[in-house]
């Protein structure tokens, strides 16, 4: 091995040409052997490189670059995303801040009155509304939790669980190639004469935004991969808490009461108490249930007696729990 780095030294340290432009012909005599033997450079006085040699000196430079080029290309990788991140960041936040200046942030009843407004601070190309997310954004992306399909986002309690909005998701395309989803807060903060509002916080190298007007979640390299969101990669968000699936199914046919806290729970859900249920009914509109029939409660009266309600007059009564009902199923959130 060492032989083989002598001989790479002197190598390029000859390396010169003649007043004439060419290289002596001493020197490629002493680095390659053609007919069996080793010749001698009677200009360098050492013995020409083998096969071997040579063999060996490229699986040395080979493993070298294997082991250093996947590790410069992730860095460059992790700036690129941050750098267009931390880009990205800036310009929505100051948008942003010109709209609560202008008091244009609050006073909007679904995110997509407040994407039309926000259109005119910060340029976006496209729009998609709930239902045609994936006109917008990647269809599926990867989280520490495993795959989400965006169609499951189409409310903000998808996208920021911890304070239900109560508004629609909307799918933007933005003018410099990042797409996103946005989910707005009608009830925000808005104050034209505080910088706390929105701020725009950390250094040039990694940007954030803080404010309650919006959650929001973009993908800085449109759909390309990885589409990873939760490990300071491609897809970034402010204010997200992610919950996929549904507070309330419905749950075909009728069931007796034992077999229909049986079915909830097999689904990870709960059989409402009475007070849930009727909250349930009060909002059986905005979840899309049945104007009709009569559901069980988990509320006993008495020993085999159950509590239910009537969801075409909201009414309730007993029932015995062997008799046949319909059924909505609740997570442990609603309940």
């Amino acid at each position: 091995m060492c032989l083989v780095l002598t001989k790479l030294r002197i190598l390029f340290s000859v390396g010169k040409t003649n007043r004439k432009g060419e290289v002596p012909n001493e020197v490629f005599t002493s680095i390659f052997t053609y007919r069996g033997g080793v010749e001698r450079s009677p200009r360098l006085g050492f013995k020409g490189f083998t096969l071997a040699e040579v063999l060996i000196t490229l699986a040395i430079i080979g493993v070298v670059a294997a082991m250093t080029i996947p590790t410069l290309i992730a860095n460059y990788q992790q700036r690129s995303w941050d750098t267009a991140s931390s880009v990205f960041n800036r310009r929505l936040g100051e948008a942003l801040k010109i709209m609560n200046l202008d008091n244009k942030l609050t006073g909007h009843a679904t995110t997509a009155d407040f994407v039309d407004t926000l259109g005119n601070y910060i340029k976006i190309v496209k729009t998609c509304p709930s239902d045609k997310l994936t006109n917008c954004f990647v269809d599926e992306f990867n989280t520490a939790d495993g795959a989400i399909d965006i169609t499951e986002l189409k409310e903000a309690k998808n996208l920021y669980s911890t304070d239900d909005y109560g508004t629609e998701t909307i799918g933007v395309q933005f003018a410099d190639g990042v797409s996103a989803l946005i989910a707005y807060n009608p009830d925000a903060t808005q104050d034209s004469n505080s910088n706390e509002v929105v701020k725009i916080t950390g250094d040039r190298n990694s940007l954030g935004i803080k404010t309650d007007a919006i959650s929001i979640l973009y993908d800085v390299s449109g759909d390309k991969s990885p589409n990873s969101y939760g490990n300071g990669e491609d897809i970034r968000g402010l204010n997200i808490s992610i919950k996929t699936g549904t507070d309330v199914l419905l749950l075909e046919g009728t069931y007796s009461w034992d077999d229909a806290i049986a079915e909830c729970e097999s689904r990870g859900m709960l059989l409402p108490e009475l007070n849930v249920l009727k909250e349930v009914y009060n909002r059986r509109e905005a979840l899309k249930l049945p104007s009709e029939g009569r559901f069980y409660s988990k509320t006993e009266d008495a020993p085999y007696l159950i509590w239910t309600v009537h969801f075409d007059t909201g009414d309730q009564s007993t029932t015995d729990s062997s008799g046949w009902n319909s059924v909505v199923c609740v997570s442990s959130e609603f309940q």
